[in-house]
């Protein structure tokens, strides 16, 4: 009797010991896990967001507000596609020519 009862208890024991073990891997696991998964999430957000913070950045520089009044105007449209009177596509560049009117077109600064 005195053997069954130490039996049982040796396997109680056992269990718990397991439990307790089996949870605290469990809740270090988790931890971890969350923690990597935390710090890859802000590492991907902060690099989507650099490029935008540097736009940001640009965007209020002189240069860049001079950009944005030439959109605002549609030029810079006009400047990229080449595609005014006498401009010309050669080679990857935009060349200025006199219109078949024998006039060179230009475009009002902002």
């Amino acid at each position: 009797m005195y053997q069954k009862k130490q039996k049982w208890q040796w396997a109680g024991g056992s269990v718990a010991i397991a439990f307790v073990c089996i949870s605290v891997l469990s809740w270090y696991t988790y931890h971890t896990a969350f923690d990597a998964g935390l710090a890859a999430g802000m590492a991907t957000g902060y690099e989507q967001a650099k490029d935008q913070i540097a736009a940001a950045a640009w965007a209020n520089t002189a240069q860049g507000k001079r950009a944005y009044k030439l959109a605002n105007t549609s030029a810079l449209d006009k400047l990229m596609d080449c595609n005014q009177p006498g401009w010309k596509k050669k080679e990857g560049a935009c060349y200025v020519y006199p219109a078949p009117d024998g006039r060179i077109y230009a475009w009002v600064l902002p």
